[in-house]
């Protein structure tokens, strides 16, 4: 028997590091392009809840992350794509 499997969503689980600079507490401007598997598209919904995102805009097979400055050094997204 052959058994095919179909994957029509995924969770993409995104780590950045930023680099600090002395005494600087917070960021600028951040911006994150993800690239996405082809056929894929954000859920929208699951970026929205995300409170670092000031706003996304997708372009195509990208979806660009827009963050209002960043007082960690390190940065964490999680969201959802469909197919």
């Amino acid at each position: 028997n052959n058994h095919h499997v179909i994957i029509d969503q995924m969770i993409l689980a995104l780590h950045y590091t930023i680099p600090q600079r002395n005494g600087e507490a917070k960021s600028g401007m951040l911006l994150m392009d993800v690239e996405l598997i082809t056929g894929f598209a954000a859920d929208t919904d699951s970026l929205q809840i995300q409170s670092d995102i000031e706003h996304h805009k997708e372009d195509g097979s990208s979806v660009f992350l827009y963050f209002d400055g960043v007082s960690c050094k390190y940065v964490h997204v999680m969201f959802c794509c469909n197919l």
